[in-house]
């Protein structure tokens, strides 16, 4: 943000090009803030509903695993694959997911960095939402950066330490070497398969009515618009399929534990 400063003071308007980072800095962690709300929800859901299970797996079926051995129950296969999931899957399954971190921190360390942010950002649902917050960002300093004259390539770098999404700091770092050596910004993303063709047509307008700061612009409500709406989507979807998910599980729980009473119950009739 330094040079944002300089450059600003430079041309007599250090007063409005602080006043319009401080809006991209709030523009920013706003936006941030509804693509948090859209996970939070979601992982309140998905937290009740292991509480909710967990306490009917482990607390709820031993007092029955009890009464159906002291009766000496044929145990149905559901029932028998709910106690044995209470006494072995769980475990099993927490293995599986200490093996899967240690893959995973493996992995990153061979791919590297760049790799590394480039499968970050191709996950489902986190990735795409996350990749469209930091592209609105991104194009949000941008737009500031050369509104106030700084260089095309002087504001790629710039951009590229700005941004909170590391996988699109890195494209911008990328992009600021290349369009050093002469080549128009809109040919550079027109061949790069990491930005949304979106942007190109928008570039190459701002390139040849030289308002590129506006172009930028106009590209961050389109990002940041894209985002809020998968944000929303995101809210509004998947705690209806988690409470399904609730339901399911419960009901399954259910029948496991109820089924060799029923059995029994008839036995005795």
């Amino acid at each position: 943000m330094g040079g944002l400063v300089v450059a600003a003071s430079r041309t007599g308007r250090l007063g409005s090009a602080l006043t319009e980072l401080l809006e991209h800095q709030r523009h920013a962690l706003a936006l941030r803030q509804v693509v948090a709300r859209g996970f939070a929800y979601p992982a309140f859901v998905g937290s009740l509903a292991v509480l909710i299970l967990g306490s009917m797996v482990f607390v709820i079926s031993s007092p029955y695993q009890q009464m159906f051995e002291e009766f000496g129950l044929m145990l149905p296969l559901s029932t028998r694959l709910l106690f044995w999931w209470r006494d072995y899957g769980a475990s099993l399954a927490a293995l599986g997911v200490v093996i899967l971190l240690i893959a995973v921190a493996i992995l990153r360390s061979l791919l590297g960095r760049v790799r590394w942010l480039r499968v970050k950002a191709n996950l489902p649902i986190v990735g795409p939402l996350s990749y469209r917050t930091g592209l609105a960002e991104w194009c949000s300093l941008l737009s500031v950066l050369l509104k106030h004259r700084i260089a095309l390539p002087d504001a790629l770098r710039l951009s590229a330490n700005g941004v909170d999404n590391g996988y699109v700091g890195q494209l911008s770092a990328t992009l600021a070497k290349e369009s050093a050596d002469g080549q128009t910004l809109s040919e550079l993303l027109a061949s790069s398969r990491q930005i949304p063709v979106s942007l190109v047509p928008l570039i190459r307008w701002g390139e040849k009515v030289d308002l590129l700061d506006e172009a930028f612009l106009t590209g961050k409500e389109l990002f940041d618009r894209r985002a809020r709406i998968r944000a929303v989507m995101l809210h509004s979807i998947l705690p209806p399929i988690l409470f399904i998910a609730i339901a399911a599980g419960v009901a399954m729980i259910v029948v496991a534990l109820f089924s060799p009473m029923v059995s029994l119950i008839s036995g005795l009739s």
